[in-house]
């Protein structure tokens, strides 16, 4: 498998991420996804595969002092790698954070939003309002929090909506489509 593949294994596996975090009301009060969330779901994942991801380099675009509440701002570009520690392939990623902090922690904060925007962005997962009536795309309906995997023992493939509502009206079970396609195989074999 390259490392496409097993990105993509990755997405599927990974299509939404709640956000866990709340900024606090003077900082605007919003929620937001952490970094630590972000990795405990990806590390797993990447480990199982056989996906390494390093940084391989930083420059800072541009970096400030406010002189009324001594807030240093700090905009960083961040070069990532993914490896497959099979077969060597790889991509690469650029990636720009910003941070702002009153002490010395602008650019950690900066290279901290760099990495978390070219996790989401290459792996394409969606994040947003805790709420699952507030998820984008959800039309205000309740959905699960967790995803749905295919019932196949050792399977345990993610399903789209669209998988789940075939599969559950097919075959009365959520399958994906690989494990769809064996059943009507063996449906097909029984009517022989």
């Amino acid at each position: 498998m390259s490392v496409k593949t097993k990105l993509l294994s990755v997405m599927l596996q990974v299509p939404y991420l709640a956000a866990d975090r709340q900024m606090p009301k003077e900082a605007g009060g919003y929620m937001y996804l952490s970094e630590d969330r972000l990795t405990g779901e990806l590390h797993p994942r990447f480990a199982e595969l056989g996906l390494i991801i390093y940084p391989t380099g930083m420059s800072i675009i541009s970096e400030s002092d406010d002189g009324k509440t001594q807030t240093r701002y700090v905009r960083v570009e961040a070069h990532y790698r993914i490896v497959d520690t099979e077969d060597d392939s790889y991509i690469d990623i650029v990636a720009l954070g910003e941070g702002s902090d009153k002490r010395d922690k602008a650019l950690s904060k900066a290279l901290t939003s760099a990495y978390k925007a070219a996790l989401l962005q290459t792996l394409m997962i969606s994040n947003g309002p805790a709420s699952d009536a507030e998820r984008p795309g959800s039309h205000g309906k309740k959905s699960s929090k967790e995803p749905v995997v295919c019932s196949t023992p050792g399977c345990g493939a993610v399903l789209t909506p669209g998988q789940l509502a075939y599969s559950e009206k097919a075959f009365g079970k959520p399958l994906c489509m690989h494990c769809q396609n064996v059943e009507k195989s063996k449906e097909t074999a029984k009517e022989k």
